[in-house]
């Protein structure tokens, strides 16, 4: 009879110990997943918002051309040097403007660079520029075969045009000293699926992603108020918008020929709402207006919703 007691009691004690084993095995798991989860998080948020690692270049070596700036050091490119002949130009794969050129054993720190230089550059697969550096218009329009682009932290806009018609970039991240995006520009990048917008961005400005057939989702910031004319039209796998509190004015044909978006809310904070924003849209497409409805007289044209 002892013995049958003694026994009972070790297996419960062995059976506590297994609860108690088992929990502290869980709780060690759920701790490293969640390191692992936050570590991932930062490391995600670190990537898009990095400064790139100082980049110099010997100008007896570089491809490109500079106007220097004696009194400033500084430097701007103004083009691909004259000793590139037509065929290399046109295949020229990647582009990585330096952060410092060296002439003369003087350094020039690279601040800009003239329009379209690298316009229509068939072959450009990768670009990476520096930090505070400042892009002009069209920078890279034309650049079809474009997959690879970084935008390091410090720069502040991208100019209209900039990326537009660079039919195989897929995805792009936007930095969050960027503020300010010109009108189209990335226009036609057929192949775009991810973009991730930078938090201090206020205006999606006209055409922005205008026939990037390809994006299926996205995320507009807090802190965006205007989403102005044709923005996303012809995203024709556009399914998924979540248009923030903060926007207060939606342009014309915003998201026309958007087929397969099913369905959107439209912010009570909106004042001013365009023409036919959601013409040609999916027959199927559910619009809920929070708030109060705005008469046209209030700033919603009458046919907004068509």
């Amino acid at each position: 009879m002892e013995r049958k007691k003694l026994i009972i009691i070790i297996s419960i004690i062995v059976a506590v110990l297994v609860v108690v084993i088992s929990s502290f095995i869980i709780l060690f798991i759920n701790k490293k997943d969640n390191t692992t989860s936050n570590q991932e998080s930062s490391n995600q948020e670190s990537s898009i918002n990095q400064v790139r690692k100082q980049v110099s270049v010997d100008y007896n070596v570089d491809i490109l051309e500079y106007n220097f700036d004696e009194n400033n050091k500084t430097a701007v490119v103004t083009g691909i040097k004259d000793s590139i002949s037509s065929d290399e130009e046109q295949n020229i794969k990647e582009v990585v403007i330096p952060d410092v050129v060296i002439k003369d054993k003087n350094n020039y720190k690279v601040t800009s660079m003239k329009a379209c230089i690298f316009f229509d550059l068939e072959n450009l697969t990768d670009v990476s520029i520096p930090s505070e550096f400042e892009l002009p218009e069209s920078a890279f329009k034309k650049c079809t075969s474009l997959k690879n682009i970084i935008i390091p932290y410090g720069v502040t806009k991208i100019p209209q045009y900039c990326f537009a018609y660079c039919s195989n970039l897929s995805e792009v991240n936007l930095p969050d000293s960027v503020t300010e995006i010109g009108i189209s520009a990335f226009t036609n990048c057929t192949a775009l699926k991810k973009v991730r917008l930078p938090e201090n961005l206020e205006v999606i400005g006209d055409n922005l992603f205008e026939a990037c057939k390809n994006l299926d989702s996205i995320n507009i910031p807090n802190s965006v108020t205007k989403i102005c004319n044709s923005a996303f039209a012809w995203c024709s796998k556009l399914e998924k918008v979540q248009l923030p509190d903060s926007v207060a004015q939606i342009g014309n044909s915003c998201f026309r020929n958007c087929s397969s978006l099913t369905e959107i809310v439209i912010p009570e904070n909106v004042q001013k709402m365009g023409l036919r924003v959601f013409e040609k849209c999916n027959d199927n497409l559910t619009i809920t207006v929070k708030g109060k409805y705005k008469i046209p007289e209030k700033g919603w044209e009458k046919s907004w919703n068509f």
